[in-house]
């Protein structure tokens, strides 16, 4: 019982701290609380071996994820990820994939493509290579133009995607000979460039300014690898 307490907590806590969230999908909760109980139900249940210990490996994963900043600012993303990984180390894979979203703000709009290349690190920290610890560092693909003006003057917005890192548990669950089933908790960050230019005809004049925006949050993901 002691072991499968310790098993939910993360996941309850996890939903305990999107209360602060007013924005969030009710959706998001349910998907937390069904993790819950799949992790009660089957973690510390399991008696096959894992057939990728120290073999390399292909991971696919569909996640959500949301900025933790104001709502006018916030944005949220749905997508998929995919990474490759091969055995560098016992305890450590390394890989590299990409990451592919919809990525829209929290107060409407259109959504936007957001992309990222990242390399990937994989640290396990018990014997079977259940659960394991998952950083990831890589550059994000994302652009956004406004323009607007008159005869006497034009306005531009220009925005592109920077730095993304993300961290976080995550565990695995196996399911056959070469199938793991892979749900994990995360933390990222994440930056924006902007470039913003104003013009004036009469009389010719100017101007530019930019600016680093930085946004952070959480999210979960889950997956399968083979």
């Amino acid at each position: 019982m002691r072991i499968q307490l310790a098993c939910c907590l993360p996941a309850l806590l996890f939903y305990s701290c999107t209360k602060k969230y007013s924005g969030l999908l009710t959706l998001q909760k349910i998907f937390v609380l069904l993790f819950s109980l799949l992790f009660t139900a089957t973690i510390f249940s399991q008696k096959k071996s894992n057939p990728k210990i120290g073999k390399n490996e292909t991971e696919i994963n569909l996640f959500n994820s949301w900025d933790k900043e104001s709502y006018y600012s916030r944005r949220k993303q749905v997508g998929c990820e995919a990474i490759y990984r091969i055995s560098w180390k016992k305890s450590i894979k390394l890989g590299g994939g990409i990451l592919l979203a919809a990525d829209q703000p929290e107060y409407g709009g259109n959504s936007k493509f957001y992309g990222t290349l990242f390399a990937d690190i994989k640290q396990f920290i018990d014997k079977r290579q259940l659960l394991s610890i998952d950083g990831r560092i890589g550059h994000g693909l994302y652009k956004e133009k406004y323009e607007f003006g008159d005869s006497t003057s034009k306005f531009s917005t220009k925005i592109t995607a920077g730095m993304y890192y993300s961290i976080g548990p995550a565990y695995r669950i196996i399911v056959s000979k070469k199938v793991l089933i892979t749900t994990s908790l995360f933390v990222f960050f994440r930056n924006f460039r902007g470039t913003f230019a104003e013009e004036h005809y009469s009389p010719s004049s100017a101007n530019s300014t930019k600016e680093i925006r930085r946004y952070s949050g959480m999210g979960f993901r889950f997956g399968i690898v083979f």
